[in-house]
């Protein structure tokens, strides 16, 4: 690696006036061998979804041309092409692309407004292009100030200039003529401890050059990028601020390369003991001991009492002295040996015998007494063999027991600190991960690729299950993420939270036992009836006024007011038992004409009216019955179905020339002159469980699907494509629906309430 890089993002979030970002690349080590490292740092002066799609292809364009070119590849067998040469060409073919782009997506935008620097590191070498505002700084050592200055002020030695602001001028103006935005390419070696500053504009206008040469002199890029930032977040800004700092690494290199020759040509003995020992010091891992010097020290003092002294006449010992200790010493370590092999064959014998006795009682109860005095007898004899032991032998056993402790403790904490500080690492990457990921979902929903974007939100979920909630930091941050992906989801499945229903009437205030179960609504005169089966009501609002009247007094007439259906004629058929009761919204009077059921009436899920013919939905016979209108009276019924149809669990039906039937896991099942069609409606999430309600009309667009258990009505075109999901904790018990299409309104039966709220699915 001929060189360090680092990059510097620092946004305000939605303050931000501008969209900006940093791409370094990350190719596998063949194509950085041949092509190097491609590195983007854009800002575009316009904080909307189309300078964000502008970023967006650039950086995509950019490293596609680049690292999918052949003639990379073609390099180590043809020694003519060079990098900066592929790179050129790259540019060139992107300036194209960005051009057919613009006018392919209808985007408008002064060009003076992108501000981007691209570049390729490869190996010692640099190629950039620049345009619009951006800096690009070379940190250089002069070597004139460095001879006549001194060396403890080794920063003024350095020079800090702007390569791009030569060119700046005339580029700018023969871009925006040749509507070529990489025009120029400035190419060359990078200087040995030279460093490459690349900024937006905003970052050197807060930074003095003084500071930069400081920092990135005295630093390395990480840790450079740390302390800008550092200085940067005490800025109260409403500017971004981006950066990239590449530090050559050229001359550590050599003087690693010239230190290794001069190490390699001493042959001094002390010189190697201090290698070697600097070397294990610098290869053992964190927290463990150095035994060997302690070992060395404790032998040093129990073996040279006397410290490094010369031997005289009263330190030094016989000959037969030194056999007579060597001979003692081997005794000890034969004690050792023996008394370790007691132990084993104790431990073979016990458990021989174990085995031997478990089928009987006695034996077994015989055993555990033998095995405590067996046990007993060899502490014992452990106890006497080390007190027969002289002081010296019993203290190297004392210290080797203590420095054998000592180590395991050691080795213990050094791999406790390895495991935590790859959990560290781990739940690192994870979040690395999971923020990449919600990256990449935003930039699905911006291009309405909604596939896509469910396709990350089922990976980020997969990772949420195995995130840590160990601390305090981690459960928010999971929290956090949580929230996060809950928003996105909810743009994916095209949820929409209603927060602001008005209350319009509240039938409870007219009567304290008002039950009203269904809506019907009449957009020619503006008014919508609720009808109120157990308290033999009919409540009027009318929606210009804001006024509720109760029809009432029809005691004698009515026992229910089921399955409301609105005439072309302006008048409301109900269901009542026996008999379709009419309702004459003009005279508001009613009159029953009585029919001929076929089945029970508590198998009737739903009912409707089409050219004032009477169509009741019999789910449990899997049935249609239809009454055709006759003078003032109907018909007898006959079944309308053709051919046989599941309507298994049918909870309503609509008519506006089909038939189309709900059924309570959101199946529509359309027919036309008694014979099923193909339709199916797109699959949505969370899918449909217990829907209730279903209103479709001629003069409607859409179809709406009223579901109580999620307080949620679904929308979907009558293709069967999900348009929009409204859902709102304030809805606790919806009852009924009715829509106002034309004025873009959706009224809901809430319980006792009507309420209603803008249809922001109709444009």
């Amino acid at each position: 690696m001929y060189y360090k890089l680092a990059q510097l993002v620092l946004t305000p979030g939605r303050r931000s006036q501008t969209v900006s970002e940093i791409y370094l690349a990350q190719p596998d080590s063949i194509k950085e061998s041949l092509a190097g490292k491609l590195f983007i740092l854009i800002e575009v002066e316009q904080n909307n979804s189309d300078g964000l799609k502008i970023i967006n292809f650039l950086i995509d364009n950019i490293s596609n041309n680049y690292y999918q070119n052949e003639k990379i590849y073609l390099r180590e067998k043809i020694s003519s092409l060079k990098v900066e040469h592929i790179f050129e060409a790259s540019l060139a073919k992107t300036n194209k692309n960005f051009q057919e782009y613009l006018e392919k997506e209808k985007i408008k935008i002064n060009p003076r407004l992108i501000n981007a620097t691209v570049g390729v590191l490869h190996e010692n070498m640099i190629h950039v292009a620049n345009t619009g505002k951006n800096k690009v700084f070379l940190v250089y050592k002069s070597n004139s100030d460095a001879e006549s200055k001194d060396s403890s002020d080794e920063q003024s030695f350095y020079k800090i200039i702007d390569i791009a602001r030569d060119e700046k001028s005339k580029k700018n103006k023969a871009d925006c003529q040749s509507e070529k935005f990489f025009s120029n390419v400035v190419s060359g070696q990078m200087p040995e401890k030279g460093i490459f500053i690349f900024a937006n504009e905003a970052l050197p206008e807060y930074i003095s050059s003084k500071q930069l040469i400081q920092i990135a002199t005295t630093l390395p890029p990480l840790s450079a990028v740390e302390q800008i930032k550092n200085m940067l977040t005490r800025i109260n800004s409403y500017v971004s601020f981006l950066g990239i700092i590449v530090k050559s690494t050229a001359a550590e290199k050599n003087e690693e390369k010239s230190q290794s020759a001069i190490i390699s040509t001493q042959n001094s003995i002390e010189n190697l003991n201090r290698t070697e020992e600097s070397t294990e010091n610098f290869l053992a891992p964190t927290g463990v001991i150095n035994s060997k010097k302690i070992l060395a020290g404790i032998f040093t003092k129990i073996f040279k009492p006397g410290g490094n002294q010369t031997p005289t006449a009263s330190n030094k010992v016989s000959l037969k002295d030194k056999i007579f200790v060597k001979k003692k010493r081997f005794i000890f370590l034969e004690k050792i040996w023996q008394t370790i092999k007691d132990f084993g064959i104790h431990l073979i014998n016990i458990f021989f015998f174990v085995l031997k006795s478990l089928t009987s009682r006695e034996k077994f109860s015989e055993l555990k007494s033998q095995s405590k005095e067996q046990t007993n007898n060899l502490l014992t004899n452990l106890k006497t063999s080390l007190f027969s032991l002289n002081n010296k032998s019993r203290t190297l056993l004392i210290v080797a027991a203590a420095c054998f402790g000592i180590f395991i403790v050691s080795v213990s904490y050094s791999g406790y600190s390895s495991k935590q500080e790859a959990l560290k690492q781990a739940y690192t990457d994870l979040v690395a991960q999971i923020e990449q990921k919600q990256n990449q979902t935003d930039a699905f929903l911006i291009y309405n690729n909604e596939d896509g974007a469910r396709l990350i939100l089922k990976e980020i979920e997969d990772l949420l299950k195995n995130f840590p909630q160990d601390s305090e930091e981690q459960k928010n941050k999971y929290q956090e993420i949580k929230r996060s992906v809950e928003g996105q989801l909810e743009k994916v499945r095209k949820i929409i939270k209603i927060d602001d229903s008005q209350e319009i009437a509240n039938f409870f205030n007219l009567n304290s036992n008002a039950q009203p179960q269904n809506l019907a609504f009449l957009p020619e005169l503006n008014k919508i009836y609720a009808g109120d089966s157990n308290q033999k009501t009919i409540y009027i609002v009318d929606l210009k006024q804001n006024l509720i009247t109760p029809i009432t007094g029809f005691s004698q007439t009515i026992s229910a007011l089921s399955f409301p259906m609105v005439t072309k004629e302006k008048n409301i058929y109900y269901l009542n038992n026996n008999n379709i009761t009419i309702f004459d919204a003009s005279t508001e009077q009613l009159n029953n004409n009585p029919i001929e059921l076929k089945t029970e009436l508590d198998k009737i899920a739903n009912a409707d009216v089409y050219n004032n013919n009477v169509y009741l939905l019999a789910a449990q016979d899997n049935k249609i019955y239809k009454y055709d209108k006759s003078g003032n009276g109907f018909l007898a019924p006959k079944n309308w179905l053709s051919e046989d149809v599941d309507l298994a669990d049918s909870v309503d039906l609509e008519i506006d020339g089909n038939i189309y039937v709900l059924k309570k896991n959101g199946e529509i099942i359309k027919l036309l002159k008694g014979k099923a069609q193909t339709f199916n409606i797109e699959r949505i999430d969370p899918e449909i469980e217990q829907a209730t309600k279903m209103s479709l009309l001629p003069d409607q667009n859409f179809i709406y699907i009223l579901e109580p258990e999620k307080k949620r009505l679904t929308v979907f075109n009558k293709e069967g494509q999900l348009i929009r999901q409204y859902q709102s904790d304030q809805w606790q018990d919806l009852r009924d629906l009715a829509v106002d299409e034309k004025n873009k309104i959706i009224y809901l039966l809430n319980g006792s309430s009507l309420i209603k709220f803008t249809a922001q699915h109709i444009k």
